[in-house]
């Protein structure tokens, strides 16, 4: 079967609305043209999310850490201290 690549993030308050009003993993995935296993994956890792939260732990943000843009890296700054 090939893979239908839909981006949930679009549409994910209304997911989360339809799971709260009681539908069914398989009758969401038929409106939003989703694999059941993909919005598991999605219930799963909101789940998780949540459960950080109730729990006060930092969330970690999404990608790659910002680049230091005009600051030099520390090891230089040590290495131009000491000499």
């Amino acid at each position: 079967m090939a893979r239908s690549y839909r981006n949930i993030s679009n549409n994910e308050k209304e997911i989360i609305e339809l799971k709260k009003e009681g539908k069914s993993n398989r009758e969401i995935c038929e409106i939003y043209g989703l694999e059941i296993k993909q919005l598991k994956n999605f219930i799963n890792r909101y789940n998780r999310k949540q459960d950080k939260i109730k729990a006060g732990v930092a969330i970690k943000t999404k990608g790659r850490p910002a680049k230091r843009v005009g600051k030099p890296p520390p090891a230089i700054i040590y290495i131009i201290i000491n000499i």
